[in-house]
């Protein structure tokens, strides 16, 4: 059922609070999407964040936003010409190269009490066995943490913990360390049948909680392998999500099942497969890349 509700009147009413979701090497999709709320309003999306989170790929894009300094239009600049080795390095390398790029994005240092805007993550602690909120810290080191996928990345380490990337398990939503008061904006990628996984409803908040969530479905994704991976792919991941949210800020919002929750469907790839092919390939490439980085690894044991 729709609503008279546009996106574009949503977002104007009150300020909000932002949470990314988890997702494979969903970065450039997330980060389009934000490209495209931020120019839908004149002095830009910070402006109207009260605070952010995020998991997994969504940690990156949450930091973003988070720091008012970085520019959206060089941190889609640096994530379109990374390439496979930028990103799957830090796979079987103990130097983390992803914090490497994520540094030359907002600068080197970067931690937790320079957000001009309260922003917090999460990841699965191996030493407690639990998922637990980070806020302090370094920045990098903190989304690598969150994002460090098992199978493809070794677990991160922090101080005497380390970290592990379980938020699909965890924290799908990217939403435990949000400080929501009443409104949140949500970006969710919900293929492969997941959308009652990582949808949040404002059940989950106290009373009054007004949640919408931009839900993307069937959008481009990359792939982790170096044979499929490349900058194009990225770069098209990026421009058709921003391109699909800029189309639905003046289209009518759906009702969710709970009141005061309102839901904006945005399929930014409209040649694609269908999900579960789709996601078999996913799957398919992700275990091809746990055991390249597992032959690697025993080959360097044996010399």
């Amino acid at each position: 059922m729709t609503t008279t509700t546009t996106l574009r009147e949503w977002l104007c009413e009150e300020k909000f609070a932002v949470a990314v979701s988890q997702g494979l090497l969903c970065e450039s999709a997330s980060l389009g999407a934000v490209i495209a709320l931020d120019e839908a309003f004149e002095g830009g999306l910070r402006e109207r964040v009260t605070a952010v989170s995020g998991a997994s790929s969504g940690a990156k894009i949450a930091a973003i936003i988070a720091q008012k300094h970085v520019s959206l239009d060089k941190a889609a600049t640096e994530l379109k010409n990374a390439g496979f080795k930028d990103i799957f390095r830090a796979a079987w390398m103990k130097h983390g190269h992803i914090e490497d790029l994520l540094e030359r994005v907002w600068g080197a240092g970067k931690t937790f009490e320079d957000c001009d805007i309260p922003f917090a993550t999460t990841a699965f602690d191996l030493r407690t066995f639990r998922s637990v909120t980070i806020d302090r810290g370094n920045l990098a080191s903190a989304c690598q943490a969150s994002g460090a996928f098992p199978g493809i990345f070794r677990p991160k380490k922090r101080g005497d913990h380390l970290f592990w990337d379980l938020a699909g398990f965890t924290d799908p939503a990217g939403v435990r360390g949000a400080r929501v008061n009443t409104r949140l904006l949500q970006i969710a990628h919900a293929d492969w049948n997941l959308e009652r996984w990582l949808v949040l409803s404002p059940a989950k908040f106290a009373d009054g909680v007004q949640v919408c969530s931009i839900v993307f479905k069937n959008h481009r994704r990359l792939i982790p392998l170096p044979c499929l991976f490349s900058k194009r792919r990225a770069a098209l991941a990026l421009e058709e999500a921003k391109e699909a949210v800029t189309k639905a800020l003046d289209r009518p919002l759906c009702a969710g099942d709970t009141p005061g929750h309102f839901l904006c469907y945005v399929g930014s790839h409209e040649n694609h497969r269908t999900p579960k092919r789709r996601w078999r390939r996913f799957l398919l490439a992700t275990t091809l890349l746990g055991l390249l980085v597992l032959a690697k690894r025993r080959r360097r044991r044996r010399t």
